[in-house]
């Protein structure tokens, strides 16, 4: 605002025009490009820290974030030349408001992976009858019923591994054709 108020000054004094034309256009047109610089202000640039700020919170982010993307801007030198109605203005603060989301993930710590809570069927020869009958049927060699147990059993429980081993019986990879049933 101060340098408006020396440019409004320097307006009003009356600049020899004479032998010294040259000083008084390159005065003039340093009066022009600071003149218009001063009504920034009027056609959306930032002329504060706590205006970008205050936008990128009125747009939805959080103080934090809004907060490191003011410091981006005052950092790159370049905060006071942002217009917020120029669209290569508004996609470079959307470019660090990015990068300052990205960096405050990264910095809270990993959400905690839930304790797996083991299935509550049967899991063992003894809690399930109809299981057991499978896996008193596959024990005794009937190689379709080791498929059937395999099947029928809740994963990762002893009747599956029971079932897919066609019994514990160690080389055989196909109950059905490689187990027929012992007669009795």
């Amino acid at each position: 605002m101060v340098i408006c108020r020396l440019i409004g000054l320097k307006a009003q004094l009356k600049l020899p025009i004479g032998h010294h034309m040259k000083r008084c256009l390159v005065g003039l047109f340093t009066l022009v490009i600071l003149s218009s610089s001063c009504g920034r202000a009027e056609f959306g640039y930032i002329s504060t820290a706590e205006e970008l700020t205050q936008d990128i919170i009125d747009n939805g982010a959080a103080p934090e974030i809004a907060d490191c993307v003011q410091g981006m801007a005052i950092q790159d030198e370049r905060l006071t030349e942002l217009d917020l109605d120029n669209s290569a203005d508004r996609v470079y603060i959307e470019d660090l408001q990015q990068s300052c989301e990205r960096a405050d993930n990264l910095s809270k710590p990993a959400p905690e992976t839930p304790e797996e809570i083991p299935f509550a069927g049967p899991q063992t020869y003894g809690d399930d009858a109809a299981l057991d009958q499978l896996w008193d049927e596959c024990e005794a060699g009937d190689g379709a019923k080791c498929d059937l147990l395999f099947e029928s059993a809740p994963v990762d429980s002893e009747y599956e591994t029971f079932g897919v081993t066609c019994g514990n019986r160690p080389g055989i990879f196909n109950c059905s054709e490689d187990l027929v049933p012992e007669a009795s």
